[in-house]
């Protein structure tokens, strides 16, 4: 949670709850739950705070010092206590008659092979997989977060597959043997380093070996998510996005177009023969008994109060975007959740997730 700095600069103006309370024209209880994190100042009032204290509503929110860093989000602990999200998120990822497809016509493989998967999380490749697979093949899982090593270990436990999970910072790994295919998903839009990763996934290809990486343009995923009952406009949803986007990458984060430079950076490390495709994946929901799945996909699947909304506002203010896109995204982002609460709704949503599959082949 964010914790606004009221205390902070109220102690700087010499400034009592009380006192402070006056100015604004609220109660010292309200001061005092802004200053515990149990309540958040809406816009308007985070602009008069500021202006009491002569600063920005960004240095008042801490933008500085609260940019989550992509250490933080690459390390064991904060995947490891992102279970729940990664088990319903995973969920509608695939058509299995397209995995299947892929396998059998496309990729062709007819003979066992070894797996290596980088940033396996829980194993959900290797569940999709391996049934797929030659008889023999062998699947073999790498993550940061002992949790999710844990995690993957349990879900197989009583299967007859060949598997082995390795809890291992991957920037540092070293892999004993190669493999015939060396797969990741979700990993390196993520990563501090993609084509760090890139380079170590491709030295862990045997010869005539397949690279596999697949990751989402979250453009596509955007702009793919349609509600017949709200106004389709793909400019007004990606803007507060671009803004965001574009700070983080600035800064050293997420790369969020990764999806749509697969191939490029395949091509860049020497992988021949590249080839991409698209996930057919497209949720369909027209009734409330529909919309699970797309709230699991779209993360809507928790409560959302005022709270809730007070404390996206704050973090997109931290991030540096602009009141007024805020607004818009927040306001749609309401709209939507009445209807996917509805029982009554009459109308149709459709969600396409926009991942992005591109391999090539190791011919050194």
């Amino acid at each position: 949670m964010i914790k606004l700095r009221i205390a902070e600069y109220r102690k700087k103006h010499d400034l009592t709850q009380v006192a402070l309370a006056k100015r604004l024209g609220v109660s010292f209880q309200t001061i005092s739950k802004w200053e515990n994190g149990k309540n958040y100042p809406d816009i308007e009032m985070l602009s008069d705070i500021s202006d009491v204290f002569g600063v920005s509503m960004e240095e008042l929110i801490g933008k500085k010092e609260n940019n989550l860093s992509l250490e933080k989000q690459s390390s064991s602990k904060y995947w490891g206590k992102k279970i729940d999200y990664l088990l319903d998120t995973r969920k509608e990822l695939w058509n299995d008659d397209y995995l299947e497809f892929l396998v059998e016509k496309v990729w062709k493989i007819r003979e066992a092979v070894s797996i290596l998967d980088y940033g396996c999380g829980f194993g959900y490749l290797g569940m999709k997989l391996m049934p797929l697979l030659p008889e023999g093949s062998s699947y073999t899982g790498l993550d940061i977060s002992k949790e999710l090593i844990d995690e993957g270990k349990k879900g197989f436990q009583n299967s007859e597959f060949d598997t082995e999970f390795i809890q291992c910072d991957l920037y540092e790994y070293l892999p004993k043997e190669k493999y015939d295919i060396v797969i990741s998903q979700a990993l390196l839009r993520h990563s501090e380093r993609p084509e760090t990763i890139m380079k170590k996934m491709y030295a862990s290809v045997k010869t005539n070996g397949l690279m596999i990486c697949i990751d989402v343009n979250r453009i596509y995923e955007e702009a793919g998510y349609f509600n017949s009952r709200l106004e389709y406009n793909p400019f007004d949803q990606l803007r507060v996005f671009e803004s965001l986007w574009s700070e983080e990458l600035k800064n050293g984060g997420r790369d969020y177009s990764m999806g749509s430079k697969l191939a490029s950076l395949m091509n860049k490390i020497g992988l021949k023969d590249i080839q991409s495709r698209m996930n057919d994946k497209v949720i369909v929901a027209t009734q409330l008994e529909d919309f699970t799945s797309i709230k699991e996909a779209k993360g809507w699947n928790h409560k959302y109060d005022n709270e809730s909304y007070h404390r996206i506002r704050t973090h997109f203010l931290q991030k540096g975007i602009p009141i007024n896109e805020i607004d818009l995204y927040i306001d749609r982002l309401k709209n939507n959740l009445i209807d996917l609460n509805d029982p009554s709704y009459e109308g149709c949503i459709s969600f396409f997730r926009g991942m992005v599959i591109t391999w090539g082949k190791n011919t050194e």
